[in-house]
């Protein structure tokens, strides 16, 4: 059985770096990222460094296998279509950064 990690729940005590390194001990190479996991404020990725978080998947191998957009989880981004459909393009954008190779 292969094993991921997500970041959700650790991305509020430790940086994607730290869950990457204990990750790594434990051979695990596979990461779901939550906005969390950026360094930044917010509930989604708009004010969150993607970038960082990149350079880690980057420099140590792993891989980013999904990106899990705040707006299921913001009442403001759910509370219209049009405010949901903005977190979908944010997402598709990360995607095409190269962040998530999903």
């Amino acid at each position: 059985m292969k094993l991921g990690i997500s970041g959700q729940a650790l991305g509020d005590v430790m940086s994607f770096r730290e869950i990457v390194r204990i990750g790594k001990a434990l051979d695990i190479t596979d990461y779901e990222i939550w906005p969390v996991n950026a360094p930044g404020d917010g509930e989604d990725y708009t004010d969150r460094d993607v970038q960082e978080v990149a350079r880690v998947q980057d420099g140590e191998g792993v891989r980013v296998r999904c990106v899990t957009l705040g707006a299921a989880f913001n009442e403001e981004a759910c509370r219209t279509a049009q405010g949901y459909e903005n977190e979908r393009e944010v997402g598709k954008a990360l995607k095409q950064s190269g962040l998530a190779r999903c």
